[in-house]
């Protein structure tokens, strides 16, 4: 959804979620009024919840880019390469 500053006052009643697509912790527990009201406050709190969907999107963005590629027909390659290279040699 990109860029949220959720320090503006627009977020101060703001019920929904940091991303209403996410189903991380954070967006199921909290609303965007409260990690604003945090963020006010200066709990430390708030940039933990942040830290953690922020982390949470990133991952399922990246598993988004890797599945399809897993799925290729280079995957048997890939895994035999791996499998070969990473073998101990003595």
């Amino acid at each position: 959804n990109g860029p949220l500053n959720i320090k503006r006052q627009e977020f101060s009643r703001d019920d929904k979620p940091l991303d209403e697509n996410c189903g991380c912790e954070v967006c199921k527990r909290y609303s965007r009024s409260y990690i604003r009201h945090l963020f006010q406050t200066g709990e430390y709190t708030a940039g933990r919840l942040i830290t953690y969907h922020n982390l949470i999107s990133t991952w399922i963005s990246c598993a988004k880019c890797v599945n399809p590629l897993l799925k290729t027909s280079l995957t048997p390659f890939i895994i035999t390469s791996i499998k070969t290279t990473n073998q101990p040699r003595y």
